[in-house]
């Protein structure tokens, strides 16, 4: 074991989080589009994350990092939950708008008509899913 793994062992918190902070910082100063800067400092972290797992523990230490990814403790009903939600909340949101008297710009990312389809969709799944099991 080198001098740097011993290192990220004691220190692993306190390392992963004065790095993703300097990176944070230092990705502001990337020459990038200002939309593409919010992205970057998104997945910061889990790079980070990955890289000192990586350092640290190996190939089998990434492997058990992603493979808690995929390890749902969660059941169906509550993802079609939190989805719907998350689109009643952006209609609601747009529609507020509207009613308020802001106007609606030229480039709409998702036009409150798309988000309302999304959300009967979802809403009807819930419902078809919540019939065949218990709350």
């Amino acid at each position: 074991m080198n001098m740097l793994t011993s290192l990220i062992k004691q220190c692993s918190v306190a390392i992963f989080c004065a790095l993703t902070i300097a990176l944070t910082f230092a990705s502001t100063l990337l020459p990038l589009p200002g939309e593409a800067v919010p992205v970057v400092i998104v997945f910061i972290p889990a790079f980070m994350a990955i890289a000192l797992t990586a350092i640290s523990e190996g190939k089998t230490g990434v492997r058990s990092l992603l493979g808690k990814l995929v390890q749902l403790h969660v059941s169906f009903k509550w993802l079609v939950i939190a989805v719907a939600l998350a689109l009643v909340m952006r209609l609601t949101i747009s529609l507020l708008a509207l009613v308020l008297g802001q106007e609606v710009p030229a480039a709409w990312p998702i036009p409150a008509i798309a988000t309302a389809i999304w959300t009967v969709v979802f809403i009807a799944i819930a419902l078809w899913r919540f019939n065949r099991e218990e709350f």
